[in-house]
């Protein structure tokens, strides 16, 4: 017991100052790359730019330090929560992010479980079916989740479901004739609290395309990693003796499938969840979606240099969280990823 857990302490310890280092150096490269903008977006700022001015805010805005004094400033300003405002509208960084972030991870977590369902109904049909055409649906997805870009995705969704059936809405979070539900900022449940079914039925409407358009990827992800679990030697012996002790094909899948499957999952929907933040910028430009992908995307055009760096560097942040508690999540369910790796170092 002793040895486990000097093992699990060692296996956080090391995964945390890797993602650590790869945080810090992320946010170098994203603190040195908004600084060539920066210029254009002071000058932006002014209706008639003019040198003098252009200085005085510049040192109003510690641009005049020295590179390392601006970094270092950068991130003790960002986890302090200081982010600034925006140079173009002198809005709060940090109050849009938190008005904006929540449609992103109701959108994100949505089409995470959707896409979930779908992939493991998918292969698992496919594996249990006889019929040629189920066999080939885990390919299918695998293709669209994975090579078909996402925006052409959008627009075909929104061709076919809004425009030539018009069953759904072609943009936007929420019918605004309606009275808004406030609360936590996640429309499904907000309207679920205040028990007002026209707005939950908004909701969804409205998140219906864009969900289903994120979701493919998951899909492919979850698809991909269970069909090779699938068709490992080690699962089908594992089986086959389960299967001549008299368990059912169903209590193989509960009893042992869904612990053998289940930290690999795990680390697999984490690792998706991640980019599905991150990827979440082409949705929601494709539906109109005021999330943070619109957001990011208008201040990369405007060059709104610190929404672009904090609300970036937030994004990237949570993208890290999630995928470092996806993979201590799964050490605990299976404390023999620890182990391997370790062997793998060796």
């Amino acid at each position: 017991m002793r040895g486990w857990h000097s093992e699990m302490v060692a296996y956080v310890l090391r995964k945390s100052l890797l993602l650590l280092a790869l945080f810090l150096t992320a946010s170098a490269l994203l603190f040195g790359a908004s600084r060539l903008a920066l210029g254009d977006g002071v000058l932006l700022a002014q209706k008639a730019p003019d040198p003098e001015r252009t200085r005085e805010i510049e040192t109003a805005l510690g641009l005049d330090l020295p590179w390392r004094t601006q970094y270092l400033n950068y991130l003790g300003n960002f986890l302090r929560g200081d982010w600034g405002a925006s140079i173009l509208n002198q809005r709060p960084v940090a109050d849009e992010v938190s008005n904006r972030l929540p449609a992103t991870l109701e959108l994100s977590l949505i089409a995470l479980v959707l896409g979930t369902l779908m992939g493991l109904a998918t292969t698992l049909l496919g594996e249990a079916l006889p019929w040629g055409w189920a066999k080939k649906m885990p390919a299918v997805l695998g293709a669209l989740g994975l090579t078909v870009p996402i925006f052409w995705l959008g627009l075909l969704m929104i061709i076919v479901g809004a425009v030539w059936c018009g069953a759904f809405p072609v943009s936007g979070q929420f019918n605004f004739m309606l009275d808004r539900p406030s609360g936590t900022g996640f429309l499904v449940i907000d309207s679920i609290r205040s028990g007002d079914g026209a707005a939950l039925v908004s909701a969804l409407h409205h998140l219906a395309l864009p969900a289903f358009c994120l979701s493919f990827f998951p899909a492919a992800v979850v698809s991909g990693l269970l069909r090779a679990r699938l068709h490992e030697p080690r699962w089908q012996r594992l089986v086959i003796a389960l299967r001549a002790k008299g368990l059912s094909h169903a209590a193989i899948w509960l009893r042992h499938g869904l612990r053998l499957l289940g930290a690999p999952l795990i680390i697999a929907l984490g690792t998706s969840f991640g980019l599905l933040l991150g990827g979440s910028v082409l949705t929601e430009t494709v539906f109109a979606w005021p999330g943070m992908g619109r957001y990011l995307v208008g201040a990369v055009l405007d060059r709104d240099v610190f929404v672009i760096q904090y609300a970036l560097l937030f994004v990237m942040f949570l993208i890290f969280v999630v995928v470092w508690g996806a993979e201590l999540l799964a050490v605990a369910l299976n404390p023999q990823l620890a182990n391997s790796e370790v062997d793998d170092a060796h």
